[in-house]
């Protein structure tokens, strides 16, 4: 769009460089990459919720890559896609939704 049809187009509320106003009381959100605690919590509850969602992260990434390492041994020992209980074949869509599942359908509990 050249300057003189960017000069004459109509202006959007809300647009890029324009400041938007927030209902009195409103919330600011938090600065990009920031953290808020829930509102009333105290520093201490804030700093404990924060250390226990960290360590579940780390929980979970820890057990994802335990999965991973597991699917490549399976593949090196080439019984990855094969069910760990039954020995039967896993689908190969469902090991393409869940690369490191190890059991078929119907050994699968639930």
């Amino acid at each position: 769009m050249g300057p003189a049809v960017a000069a004459s187009a109509p202006r959007i509320a809300g647009g890029a460089g324009e400041a938007t106003r927030l209902p009195r009381g409103a919330a600011r959100p938090a600065p990009r990459g920031e953290r808020r605690a829930p509102a009333g919590a105290t520093d201490d509850e804030a700093a404990r919720a924060l250390r226990e969602i960290r360590a579940a992260l780390a929980d979970g990434a820890r057990r994802a890559l335990a999965d991973i390492e597991l699917a490549l041994q399976r593949m090196r020992d080439g019984t990855y896609g094969r069910c760990r209980a039954c020995d039967g074949r896993i689908a190969p869509a469902v090991l393409t939704a869940i690369p490191a599942t190890t059991l078929c359908g119907a050994c699968h509990p639930g």
